[in-house]
C-alpha cells in the first residue's frame, strides 16, 4: 500500500510538478487543435 502511494507521488511529481515542458505542451493542445484547422 505504501509503495503504491509513494510511486504515485513520484510519478506525479516527475511528470507534472517538475516537468515544465510537459505541462506547457498539455496546456497548448486545445489551442493548437483550434488554430491548426
Amino acid at each position: 500500500m505504501f509503495l503504491t502511494e509513494n510511486f504515485r507521488k513520484i510519478a506525479s511529481d516527475g511528470l507534472w510538478n517538475n516537468n515544465i515542458v510537459f505541462g506547457q505542451n498539455l496546456a497548448l493542445c486545445p489551442l493548437l487543435a483550434v488554430t491548426g484547422t
